[in-house]
């Protein structure tokens, strides 16, 4: 991890959040954390923390679009193997005919002779 990197995990575990606004380095803070150094040194890595917020964003954005087509593509496993199923389901006019319109049942014993 960068050292711009580093310093914006410790600002955010200690409640401070950075953002962009145009070239601008804004800072939320709890007060009295923000020190005179402290701000000395977010102007001293000022570009090089708008280029890890910068990344941040584009990162969320990527996530954002994993997620969602994780999301599309499983429906669509979903809606394919529901089809698949559907399909290879011998429709029940067809079991019918195939066992002359009998109701048969594992139960079910034949007696009789057999020749």
């Amino acid at each position: 991890m960068t050292v711009a990197g580093t310093l914006l995990a410790t600002l955010h575990r200690a409640g401070v959040h950075l953002r962009r606004e145009g070239d601008q380095l804004v800072a939320e803070a709890p007060t009295g954390v923000l020190t005179p150094d402290l701000k000395e040194e977010l102007l001293r890595l000022k570009q090089d923390l708008l280029q890890v917020l910068d990344q941040e964003v584009d990162d969320r954005a990527v996530g954002d679009e994993l997620r969602d087509a994780r999301r599309s593509v499983a429906a669509l496993l979903s809606a394919a193997y529901q089809r698949y199923q559907n399909d290879n389901r011998p429709p029940v006019a067809a079991l019918d005919a195939a066992v002359g319109g009998l109701a048969l049942s594992t139960s079910s014993s034949v007696h009789g002779v057999v020749k």
